[in-house]
């Protein structure tokens, strides 16, 4: 007859079903509390499994962002809008030159020379293009394809420094320069040229004496045999800055010397004292024209 166990072993066995089934609870619990981002932390620090000598890692989950790459980012039509190199350029480079055209080969410089001396224009700082200050080596061929050659050539020195100007050797001609060259042309057109040296001289006046041809005139249109009356408004006179019948007057800057037919432009008293006098206008004709610096006679009278 078996003999049943006592009831407290079933208590005791009952109590160790609950215990065990309590603990698998909690545990189910535990795992199930467990954070995502705990588990992701797990998984970083494991060392990764190797299969057949490869490394392998666990794939990324679908729910984390992934960072574009450049490809997945540049659109494809990147490369259609890059700028597109610039066309060669079509027109002749800019080092050779432009073919001349038809207004420069047509224009006439100003300062072309003249073709007949009726158009050599005096004034008082040139003869015609050629200005005061130009070189005789220039100015000299350019009057003789005019005028013809030179018909009188001199070259003079003036030595002897007095006060600013420059005396010859005799003393009774002063010059502005130390060297002086003197070119006179048929047509009774002189040109003076001066300079410190003769290589370097330059152009300095001109003078037109009595037996020049009317065509030869200033802008005013005096010329030689020219009546005061005709040019009043242009010349003007200083009688007691003439000489006799010798008057010595200026027409814009230009040095004329006048001659009267009748009366005086100025002569002495009794007492030695010039006196002006009243020269007829109409009576009283130009003889020279001069513009510049020229030799003068020291001790000249008038």
């Amino acid at each position: 007859m078996a003999h049943p166990r006592p009831v407290g072993n079933v208590t005791t066995m009952t109590s160790w079903r609950r215990r065990a089934t309590v603990i698998l609870a909690g545990a189910i619990v535990i795992v199930g509390c467990t954070r995502p981002e705990d588990d992701q932390r797990a998984r970083e620090t494991l060392p990764p499994a190797s299969v057949g000598g490869v490394e392998t890692t666990d794939a990324p989950d679908e729910t984390e962002p992934t960072t574009p790459t450049t490809e997945s980012t540049t659109p494809e039509s990147a490369e259609s809008t890059t700028p597109e190199p610039a066309a060669e350029p079509t027109t002749p480079p800019t080092s050779e030159p432009a073919p001349p055209t038809t207004q420069a080969a047509t224009t006439t410089p100003s300062t072309a020379p003249p073709d007949s001396p009726d158009d050599l224009v005096l004034t008082f700082d040139s003869i015609g293009p050629w200005r005061f200050g130009d070189r005789d080596v220039d100015v000299v061929p350019g009057l003789a394809a005019i005028l013809g050659d030179p018909v009188d050539d001199v070259l003079a020195a003036f030595p002897v420094a007095d006060e600013g100007m420059f005396l010859d050797e005799t003393g009774e001609q002063a010059y502005v320069s130390p060297y002086g060259r003197t070119v006179c042309f048929a047509v009774a057109l002189c040109a003076q040229f001066g300079a410190g040296a003769p290589e370097t001289l330059i152009l300095t006046g001109w003078r037109l004496a009595e037996e020049a041809p009317p065509d030869l005139a200033t802008e005013d249109g005096v010329t030689i045999g020219s009546t005061w009356a005709e040019h009043a408004d242009v010349i003007t006179v200083d009688p007691l800055d003439s000489c006799f019948q010798v008057g010595y007057a200026d027409a814009g800057g230009i040095d004329v010397v006048l001659l009267s037919d009748t009366d005086s432009f100025a002569a002495p008293d009794d007492a030695g004292d010039l006196v002006a006098g009243d020269p007829d206008p109409e009576q009283v004709t130009v003889i020279e024209l001069r513009a510049g610096r020229h030799p003068t006679f020291v001790f000249a009278d008038c």
